[in-house]
């Protein structure tokens, strides 16, 4: 819970988050990553 009424409480977060992956999903999905491993 916050009280300051500054930082968004869960509810604002989320939305926040959804509004930042609406803009990132598009953008990423023409990103080609290759995945390597480090070696043991």
């Amino acid at each position: 819970m916050v009280i300051d009424q500054v930082h968004p409480n869960e509810a604002g977060s989320l939305r926040m988050a959804e509004g930042i992956a609406g803009v990132l999903k598009p953008i990423l999905a023409n990103v080609n990553v290759e995945v390597t491993r480090a070696p043991k």
